[in-house]
């Protein structure tokens, strides 16, 4: 609404949505990627490469019946094919999957994200739409993720203090 019209935003929405799911399985699997990486087992990469390319370029061919919703959400089933990656590579490289890990994960992440996305919805409603307020809610989510990294003690020291030297 505030540069491209209401027209803009209710056509890419339906669109943004499984796009942003997509890149978000796909960086899930980022961390199985580096971890195959750093175990030297650089084929489990390859192969999850070749087999996710493949699927969701077929997936995406056989829904563009769909529209581009119809692509867009071909692409996020295939991009869930780094989920059991995940799993995969954990078993391979620990000897089991690291289910703790990713729940502990899952609820800072997921506690953060609502808290921010109230933070932002909240400013947005009492605001008019302009610069000023598209400013004012990306300062404020910032830093209310930010804020919630640290009291969830989710940064480690040392990632404290990379930050700071950056």
């Amino acid at each position: 609404r505030l540069w491209l019209g209401t027209e803009f935003e209710a056509r890419s929405y339906p669109i943004l949505v499984p796009h942003a799911a997509s890149f978000g399985l796909i960086a899930v699997g980022i961390v199985a990627w580096h971890t195959a990486e750093a175990f030297r087992k650089p084929g489990i990469n390859a192969a999850t490469s070749i087999v996710l390319a493949t699927v969701a370029i077929i997936l995406m061919l056989g829904f563009v019946g769909g529209g581009e919703e119809g692509i867009a959400y071909g692409r996020v089933i295939g991009a869930a094919i780094t989920l059991p990656v995940v799993l995969y590579v954990e078993r391979t490289c620990f000897g089991r999957p690291l289910f703790a890990f990713w729940a502990a994960n899952a609820a800072i992440l997921t506690t953060v994200a609502a808290l921010i996305g109230y933070i932002q919805t909240h400013a947005i409603s009492v605001l008019e739409v302009s610069w000023h307020t598209l400013i004012l809610t990306a300062v404020a989510g910032t830093c209310g993720f930010l804020a919630a990294m640290l009291l969830t003690r989710f940064l480690s020291r040392s990632m404290i203090a990379d930050l700071r030297r950056s």
